[in-house]
């Protein structure tokens, strides 16, 4: 998200972006903000457990609005990101692991005046919320097995907008007489696995449509 325009309603007023176990004042989140002056800049900050005080991460002096802020999640791991344009990006401190959050958060817009008797007027656009993910694509698309026989698939998994994860590869619709299996049955992040599928001289002769299953967390992907 880029943070169009901010009210100064103190130095450390803040307008960025947030992940966050609930709604409640003091819960769990990570946030990457910014702030209405440049000698304050860019913040990142956590509160790792319910109720506890925020921990200040990084503060790069220099940036103010309009400027972007972008917060990526993959498991446990948080990683937070500035950029002036939009396009060049540059990680704010590293990695934060430290705060347990559940596997379904909120994640949105943050804004905090800083001063009690003042309300923070922001402008924001570009926001975006994009979940990572994986596809599952075999080669060749199909091939002929004489009965007795067997061959050979590479089947690649591409993850995209920064997908970390292990893939669990099965494999369903193999008709009777028939076996298949992956080496290795596991990829992590993107890469490729090899499916064997042989055949005995019991398979029935026919055109057969098998599905490839790729499981990760919740996320679950399939190609025929």
């Amino acid at each position: 998200a880029r943070v169009e325009s901010q009210s100064n309603t103190d130095p450390w007023a803040k307008a960025g972006v947030m992940i966050r176990e609930s709604t409640n004042s003091g819960a769990k989140y990570i946030g990457v903000h910014v702030t209405p002056t440049s000698s304050h800049g860019v913040s990142l900050q956590y509160r790792s457990v319910t109720g506890g005080s925020a921990v200040d991460v990084a503060q790069i002096s220099g940036p103010a609005a309009p400027y972007w802020v972008r917060l990526v999640r993959s498991g446990n791991t948080v990683r937070a990101y500035r950029s002036a344009d939009g396009l060049t990006w540059t990680q704010v401190s590293t990695n934060i692991t430290a705060v347990a959050l559940p596997g379904s958060v909120l994640a949105g817009l943050a804004v905090c005046s800083h001063a009690a008797a003042a309300l923070s007027t922001v402008s924001f656009d570009n926001v975006s919320l994009v979940q990572p993910d994986f596809s599952i694509t075999p080669s060749p698309l199909s091939q002929t097995i004489t009965g007795g026989g067997g061959t050979e698939f590479t089947v690649t998994v591409a993850g995209t907008n920064n997908f970390s994860g292990i893939v669990t590869l099965s494999l369903l619709g193999l008709p009777a007489g028939a076996g298949g299996g992956f080496s290795p049955p596991t990829v992590t992040n993107s890469g490729s696995s090899t499916l064997t599928i042989t055949t005995t001289n019991t398979t029935a002769p026919d055109d057969y449509q098998v599905t490839i299953t790729g499981t990760s967390g919740l996320l679950e992907k399939q190609s025929v």
